[in-house]
């Protein structure tokens, strides 16, 4: 069995999926915030061989990534920080984002479930503040809510019937 290339089919997957449901580009929607929901849907598929990182500028948690094996993930596949950094540099100049040009300023290190998620929730209410109508104070529901809900049916079905095919095969 070949690890990396099942969690770079799984990436791919998703990614695949997405743009079904959305017209927004998935790199840009799970490296933009969303990326704790692609650790966990990764968890999903791969159980405890998953572990949660953090790309970090300074001490703020700015990205979060996959280890699996000695590789780390995210929704481009395999990653390093120098090739997120990259990232950053090109979304920098895009779009005048303020992001530390010095690569010194950055580090990947082990991070908690509980930071996945804080992550995640500060991604979402910001999506929400987007879809907030304020005459009525109700938050409406973001398109991109149902395509992740679809995206985790979609990706629950996959891991079962994964798992089912390599217990089939050890028969």
């Amino acid at each position: 069995m070949n690890i990396h290339r099942d969690v770079i089919d799984a990436i791919d997957f998703v990614k695949q999926t997405y743009k079904i449901y959305s017209e927004e580009e998935p790199i840009e929607v799970f490296n933009r915030g969303n990326c704790g929901n692609l650790y966990s849907l990764l968890k999903m598929q791969f159980g405890d061989e998953v572990k949660p990182f953090g790309v970090y500028e300074y001490n703020q948690l700015i990205h979060v990534v996959s280890k699996i094996g000695e590789k780390y993930y995210d929704i481009t596949g395999e990653t390093t920080l120098e090739q997120y950094f990259r990232y950053l540099m090109e979304v920098k100049m895009r779009e005048s984002v303020h992001f530390s040009s010095d690569i010194e300023s950055y580090c990947i290190k082990e991070v908690t479930e509980e930071q996945v998620k804080e992550k995640s929730n500060n991604y979402k209410a910001k999506v929400s503040m987007k879809n907030f109508d304020k005459s009525t104070a109700v938050r409406t529901p973001s398109p991109e809510d149902s395509v992740m809900e679809k995206i985790e049916e979609i990706m629950k079905i996959r891991a079962k019937t994964v798992k089912q095919l390599a217990e089939d095969w050890d028969r």
